[in-house]
């Protein structure tokens, strides 16, 4: 997975400084989007797991194995409602560019879902690369 990261980081690198800040603009929104959610929802996910906001998490949970499962539970849903915006945002911002014609219906599943960059950002990132390197 850590691999992947890097290799997506890497590709992000070589695309035209344009194309990196709508794509760095489309994860803060999406962020911006999910922590939003979390922050809503977050009583009613501690609500499922039997945890009241109000109360402190020591007179509610007597094990510490369960306080550390509640601990990461809170984490990972945090972390999901992070990725799910980031997953939304971009779903509109390729929906948007499908209707004006820049993306194809493959490039909009490819981007929302994979994070895969539409072939035209690439092949300019590899012409600026290759055009930077004669010099």
């Amino acid at each position: 997975m850590l691999k992947a990261i890097m290799k997506q980081r890497q590709e992000t690198k070589r695309l035209p400084i344009k194309y990196q800040r709508i794509t760095g603009y489309v994860a803060l929104v999406g962020i911006v989007l999910g922590s939003s959610f979390y922050g809503y929802y977050l009583e009613e996910f501690m609500l499922l797991f039997g945890i009241y906001g109000h109360i402190p998490l020591d007179y509610q949970v007597e094990s510490g194995v369960m306080r550390l499962a509640v601990a990461a539970l809170t984490l990972f849903s945090a972390v999901l409602c992070a990725y799910v915006g980031i997953i939304l945002v971009a779903l509109v911002f390729s929906l948007l560019m499908l209707l004006m014609g820049k993306f194809s219906l493959s490039e909009v599943i490819a981007y929302s879902f994979l994070s895969k960059y539409p072939v035209h950002w690439r092949i300019q990132g590899e012409i600026k690369t290759s055009a930077n390197r004669k010099r």
